[in-house]
């Protein structure tokens, strides 16, 4: 079996309600898949980007670096998936999208990494 990309964006309060809630929709559009989807259901655990390391910068274009670096074990199909708070207009658009704009703590996170197909 080989790996493959994914990555996601989920509204949430916090990073790991976030992280479930990508992986129920996985489930829910993908199936099991016994662990083999290819998305993050394969997943069971991640790591949170601290902002100073892309503070400035296009969030999904460090996510992509950082698995290139092996960033705590992000090339890893079997490692965590990565996941990154999202501060910039594309947050606003994603709320309004999701129905959550104007509720306070909601927090765009966008989840990526590699993941066993």
């Amino acid at each position: 079996m080989g790996a493959q990309e994914f990555s996601v964006y989920a509204v949430a309060k916090t990073p790991q309600d976030a992280f479930r809630k990508a992986q129920r929709e996985a489930d829910d559009y993908y199936g099991h898949r016994e662990g083999y989807s290819g998305q993050i259901n394969s997943k069971h655990e991640f790591v949170v980007v601290p902002y100073e390391k892309y503070k400035g910068r296009e969030a999904e274009k460090v996510a992509w670096e950082l698995v290139e670096q092996n960033w705590r074990g992000l090339d890893d199909k079997w490692g965590p998936a990565g996941c990154i708070e999202i501060k910039t207009d594309k947050a606003s658009r994603i709320k309004k999208s999701e129905g959550v704009s104007g509720k306070k703590g909601y927090k765009v996170y966008y989840l990526f990494g590699l993941a066993p197909y």
